[in-house]
């Protein structure tokens, strides 16, 4: 028994947003169709590098595209044609949730926009992200993350003042986007269960974003805090003990005893094998620490340079205030006794790869569990099985939408 067991979705979507979002509702147990052009398939398929990384794999498996694309059957159809459409409007009519990233100006010329597709389905989930929305001047523009992370102030929020700004880890508002998309999803086939009602949902980069900086545009619009300079500094300026520390092997830890008072102070002072500061008059009280902080925080710092990262983190073990390592490697993630241990990180059997490290289903659901069930699919491997299990359509019919290139 999955969440979305029974539930049908359409996946006409390109690039992250989309499909990730569309992946999420798969992941919870839901028939998620794909629909690709036959000639290339989803671009990610085709994506050669990120970041400087190859993304090749076994037999032309390409990383873009399994990282969006298990819990899925492909469908390769072609757009151009007409009967191609009527497949995708078919598909519609049959199906919960039709997921969608492309510009709504491609949507509406193809036939496959909300107002098209509920004639024939009117409990049609419609899901829908933009970069900028669907209303406004901007409404239409092609955009992306580094577009949205730039329009919101998030590319300056982490770099110094007159530097160039900083991509904020390349992806970010995509993934929350889709995240938001699927959530969407989910309290739309609810209202539809109470009401009886379809909808159009929307997400857009911009909003999402704008949604994770919340308590900074907050302080903006509510106090006139301008400055999108948001960047942390290395240390609390409120406690000197507190923020980013340097350690012996250049790796760095975080530190923190913000919510645990003067007895996360005393804690870290025997922590760290400086009791004694906790008999320098300098350091008595908060206010003594905050006055002093230029004399506190070069000791800080130069004790937490004695041990390495890992040293520090087995004297932290059971600290009640905040402590962890930066990780700089994010291989180490795929041994990492926690994430194993919350399934964040789990084993898959790949067809193909064998077996690989992989993220686990997000949320967990105690009696409603998600899983993974099928692996990234190649392109078009369902079409036959979709048209005929879906819409019906029987084999003369599929033999001749073959013929005429309409479908692979």
């Amino acid at each position: 028994m999955m969440l979305l067991e029974g539930v049908r979705v359409i996946d006409w979507g390109i690039g992250q947003v989309g499909p990730y979002a569309a992946m999420l509702l798969g992941d919870l147990g839901a028939d998620v169709i794909k629909i690709e052009p036959p000639q290339t398939g989803d671009y990610m398929r085709n994506l050669d590098n990120f970041l400087g990384c190859s993304l090749w794999l076994a037999e032309d498996h390409n990383i873009a595209f399994e990282a969006f694309n298990r819990n899925k059957r492909s469908v390769a159809v072609d757009l151009s044609t007409e009967s191609g459409r009527q497949i995708v409007r078919d598909l519609a009519k049959e199906s919960d949730v039709f997921v969608s990233n492309y510009r709504m100006q491609a949507a509406v010329k193809l036939g496959l926009d909300y107002a098209t597709l509920r004639e024939s389905n009117p409990r049609l989930i419609f899901a829908h992200s933009s970069c900028y929305g669907p209303e406004g001047p901007d409404a239409g523009k092609r955009g992306d993350d580094p577009t949205a992370q730039g329009r919101i102030g998030m590319m300056t929020s982490c770099s110094e003042p007159m530097e160039r700004p900083h991509f904020v880890a390349p992806g970010s508002g995509d993934a929350i986007a889709s995240m938001m998309l699927a959530s969407a999803v989910q309290g739309a086939l609810y209202a539809r269960e109470k009401y009886g009602i379809g909808q159009q949902v929307t997400v857009s980069q911009v909003s999402v974003l704008m949604a994770l900086l919340r308590f900074q545009v907050m302080m903006a619009f509510l106090n006139g805090y301008k400055n999108a300079q948001m960047k942390m500094p290395p240390e609390d300026p409120m406690t000197a003990h507190s923020g980013w520390f340097r350690c012996k092997d250049d790796k760095w830890v975080f530190m923190s005893a913000a919510w645990t008072g003067e007895a996360g102070w005393r804690e870290i002072c025997h922590r760290i094998g400086r009791p004694e500061l906790l008999e320098d008059p300098r350091f008595t009280t908060i206010q003594d620490r905050i006055t002093n902080s230029a004399d506190l925080r070069p000791i800080i710092d130069a004790t937490l340079l004695t041990k390495t990262a890992e040293e520090w983190e087995a004297l932290f073990v059971g600290f009640e205030g905040n402590f962890s390592r930066i990780r700089s490697d994010l291989l180490d993630m795929a041994t990492d006794p926690h994430m194993l241990a919350n399934s964040y990180v789990v084993e898959d059997d790949h067809p193909v790869l064998g077996s690989i490290k992989t993220l686990g289903v997000i949320p967990d659901f105690s009696e409603t569990p998600g899983a993974l069930r099928m692996p990234p699919p190649q392109l078009g491997l369902h079409t036959e099985e979709v048209l005929l299990e879906v819409c019906g359509y029987d084999w003369d019919k599929i033999a001749a939408l073959q013929n005429a290139g309409a479908i692979l």
